[in-house]
């Protein structure tokens, strides 16, 4: 099982150094309700769970981490907050982490489909999520105690795929953050959203 395993890598690192592309963006569009929120602070999420295997855990993490730092920096001087939940239950951040960072909108990065060379991934799909945060208090009524309601309204949604260079760790943090600049750059120039930092 050994032999196998690094004979399949040594396959994987091949593949990857021959096909190694810049990633490309499969369409983007705007959901019905158009976003209306000034952006302020962003929450960038990572939801990797589909991506989990023990052979290549250290490049899948270099690779979504490199991802993100990415997006951050192509959405600069906006601030951001990068959350991975990828080790937790759910597959959206917690609401104590909204009512923590208050952002005016949410980014999800989630993997939206693979391609594999003996079991072993080649390359990614992701799609990048933007959404309106609301977050709202309300008064105790009725019996009913105060609160805060916190909701998310998807507004813009990409699509991407490049290669996941899973030769080296390094190989696999550069090509997830080409992979994080074009979803970054794709979502700030896209029409109707203004993201621009306040002035």
């Amino acid at each position: 099982m050994k032999t196998r395993t690094v004979l399949a890598l040594a396959f994987l690192a091949a593949a990857s150094a021959a096909c190694a592309s810049d990633p490309r963006v499969l369409d983007q569009h705007p959901f019905e309700e158009a976003s209306a929120t000034p952006p302020g602070k962003m929450l960038i999420v990572v939801d990797s769970k589909a991506l989990a295997d023990p052979r290549v855990h250290d490049e899948i993490q270099a690779y979504t981490t490199g991802m993100a730092a990415a997006v951050q920096d192509a959405l600069a001087p906006i601030p951001a907050q990068f959350l991975d939940i990828t080790g937790t239950a759910t597959s959206r951040p917690a609401g104590g982490k909204l009512l923590e960072l208050r952002p005016s909108h949410l980014i999800r990065l989630v993997p939206a489909g693979s391609g594999s060379v003996n079991g072993l991934p080649v390359s990614y799909t992701w799609t990048l999520e933007l959404a309106d945060v609301s977050i709202t208090r309300f008064p105790a009524a009725y019996g009913r105690p105060s609160g805060t309601s916190v909701k998310t309204i998807p507004t813009y949604e990409i699509r991407a795929e490049g290669d996941a260079c899973f030769s080296t760790v390094r190989h696999a943090q550069e090509c997830g953050a080409a992979m994080g600049k074009v979803l970054g750059e794709t979502l700030r120039a896209a029409p109707g959203l203004h993201l621009q930092p306040n002035s």
